[in-house]
């Protein structure tokens, strides 16, 4: 077994709290972690092993971090949990359930920076000149608009078949919401830096999400009056 060839170590770039990684590769969030960071709680993994693989989403309800010193590398070992692989909309799925299950880290794509104006309360950052601050101040603002439009997606994307699995239904808008984190926290990142237009980038990304979102949730039942409206005025002038 994994865990009987490594030893532990504490979560030294998992943050309890927070999506991380890369949506092209890993990501991985955990609702909590004990005192001696050693152990989450309650971890949601997305991982695709390779360019073009089905994508693989795991929730278990703990998970401590061992490192293999033969390959160098670090791992997940995650505890009483499902592991599921397909692609979103398709019925080809598999779910798996474990009791214990290791996945590798890959520790480059986990890093993550914290910038000081983490540390900052909102109103010394609103007005501040240093781009470290106005990144924060546009990220505070940014996480609860990030929600109600991700919300709006949800509920238009949830509007399927009953007949299909609920899974089915909730993973298109997991992977959504882990792509609109990924470009807002890339975009975050630049404006932290300095980068010019990185400002405008997070504005027309909000933008763009919510206009995708509004035209998945009214778009159906818009076209649908249309159509109703068509038809009944058919019915009207027919011939009898």
């Amino acid at each position: 077994m994994l865990y009987q060839q490594s030893h532990e170590a504490e979560f030294d770039s998992v943050v309890a709290g927070r999506f991380q990684g890369n949506i092209e590769r890993q990501v991985i969030y955990a609702e909590g972690m004990s005192d001696d960071r050693q152990q989450l709680q309650n971890v949601f993994v997305f991982n695709r092993p390779s360019s073009g693989a089905a994508p693989v989403v795991i929730k278990s309800t703990s998970a401590r971090q061992v490192f293999d010193e033969q390959f160098q590398s670090r791992y997940l070992l995650l505890k009483d949990g499902s592991r599921t692989e397909g692609e979103p909309g398709q019925l080809d799925y598999t779910i798996t359930h474990f009791e214990e299950l290791a996945v590798r880290l890959y520790t480059q794509e986990l890093e993550i920076n914290i910038t000081r104006g983490f540390t900052l309360p909102t109103h010394e950052l609103i007005g501040s000149p240093l781009a470290d601050h106005r990144a924060q101040l546009y990220w505070r603002v940014s996480l609860p608009l990030m929600t109600l439009i991700v919300s709006f997606i949800a509920i238009a994307l949830g509007q399927v078949n009953p007949r299909k699995g609920r899974f089915t239904r909730l993973l298109p808008a997991i992977l959504v919401y882990l792509m609109y984190l990924s470009a807002l926290t890339s975009f975050r990142d630049d404006m932290s830096k300095g980068l010019a237009g990185a400002d405008i980038k997070i504005v027309a990304l909000h933008a763009g999400f919510l206009v995708i979102g509004l035209l998945l949730l009214f778009a159906g039942s818009f076209i649908r009056s249309i159509v109703g409206r068509l038809r009944h005025q058919e019915n009207h002038h027919a011939p009898t």
